[in-house]
């Protein structure tokens, strides 16, 4: 039965076709005639898809399998923002996920000397990432921003590619308070059409003391894997495949003596490997490209009795306290140490009770064993403010990202 409007709706589109000409004679054969041909275009292009996909498996190791068609965006993006996908899975809900945002927005405004009535204002971010990293107990965020105000103050230059992380518990406690849990790393957003990848690393324990790491990355929905080559204990070279989902996935790597090298994108127009050469990281923050790298070997010859400060492995620049260490000021010390650089400094420098590691000694990270005379103790160190504080001695190592070391400093 038609309804009342049926019958007006006819007599619109009948309005509307009012003095356009009639269907050509011949239009269905012309359709088929051109069907034909686009099949015969099909075909030879196919044959030609053929060879391309074998040339590039003897260059590069094989290809990716997966879908061959490029994937298209799920959704309309601004004109300066990346042309990626949003890759938000309901594992983090939105509203921690948009406290994130106001928390880095708060983080913005603070730098300000504007008085705190001033109002801040934005238009919406665009999302990429949003999700607990499978494997691990940590969550990532990846949104970009442009266009922050205070009042007619820009707290921002151009568009900022924001990467948020976090633990799941510190999240899930944090709620959508203000978004304390999460640490930012805040950059100039690549150009649009950035055909490079976004990534990081998430720790895993490996049940012996040591780490696995699993990588996560984001790029263009047009990748659909990327190959992957590290270097492990031994210097030995693991190679591996990711697959991407749009261009977002993740896998377990495992211990790793380096950063993890991206040697090729599944990116061609068939699904062929196309080489590629970048680390694992936010482009434009070095210290976010280091993973967690695995300890030197132990170390020997530590005296099992006497004085001696802990022994500690660890990665990059620290600072300990070793309140069960009581030793009179000017006491001779010596330093065991082992390290290895897997990039940027090739030495460490090791002080004992100074305020400064720039007085310490310096070892070479050639990972080879050292012993070598360190600082004399200074003063017993008091910690906290208690009546009664601890006290001992401090020791500072200062060390790259991507430095790893194990050290033991024995007071004679």
């Amino acid at each position: 039965m038609q309804t009342q409007d049926e019958p007006a709706l006819r007599a619109a589109l009948t309005d509307l076709t009012v003095g356009q000409p009639d269907l050509p004679v011949d239009r269905v054969a012309g359709v088929r005639r051109k069907h034909a041909h686009r099949r015969q275009l099909q075909a030879a292009a196919g044959a030609c898809a053929v060879a391309v996909i074998a040339v590039g498996a003897v260059a590069l190791g094989g290809t990716f399998n997966g879908q061959r068609s490029a994937q298209s965006l799920n959704r309309p993006v601004p004109s300066w923002a990346l042309r990626w996908d949003d890759h938000r899975d309901g594992s983090v809900p939105q509203a921690m996920l948009t406290a994130a945002v106001k928390h880095w927005v708060s983080d913005q405004r603070a730098k300000t000397p504007l008085p705190s009535s001033q109002p801040v204002s934005m238009p919406p971010v665009v999302w990429y990432l949003g999700e607990r990293i499978p494997g691990t107990d940590q969550v990532v965020a990846v949104f970009e921003a442009t266009g922050l105000h205070a009042g007619a103050l820009p707290l921002t230059k151009g568009p900022r590619l924001v990467v948020a992380h976090g633990s799941w518990n510190d999240v899930m406690r944090e709620g959508a308070k203000g978004g304390y849990a999460w640490s930012y790393v805040d950059v100039a957003a690549p150009p649009p059409g950035y055909t490079g990848v976004v990534g990081g690393y998430a720790p895993v324990g490996d049940g012996n003391g040591g780490f696995d790491n699993i990588i996560w990355l984001l790029t263009s929905p047009k990748a659909r894997g990327a190959s992957w080559t590290v270097q492990t204990a031994g210097d030995r070279t693991v190679s591996g495949d990711l697959p991407l989902d749009k261009g977002y996935g993740s896998v377990q790597v495992g211990p790793v003596a380096s950063r993890v090298r991206i040697t090729a994108l599944a990116t061609g127009p068939e699904g062929q490997s196309v080489p590629f050469d970048g680390f694992v990281g936010v482009p434009g923050a070095p210290g976010r490209q280091a993973p967690t790298l695995v300890y030197p070997d132990a170390l020997v010859g530590v005296p099992a009795t006497g004085t001696v400060f802990g022994e500690s492995a660890s990665q990059g620049s620290s600072t300990f306290f070793d309140e069960s260490t009581h030793a009179r000021p000017g006491r001779a010390t010596t330093i065991y140490a082992r390290c290895y650089s897997a990039g940027g400094s090739p030495f460490i420098r090791v002080v004992v009770d100074r305020d400064s590691a720039q007085h310490g000694v310096r070892i070479p990270c050639d990972d080879r064993q050292h012993v070598v005379p360190g600082n004399p103790t200074g003063p017993a160190i008091a910690l906290g403010d208690g009546p009664q504080p601890s006290r001992g001695h401090e020791y500072v190592i200062q060390a790259g990202a991507l430095t790893a070391w194990r050290v033991a400093i024995v007071v004679h």
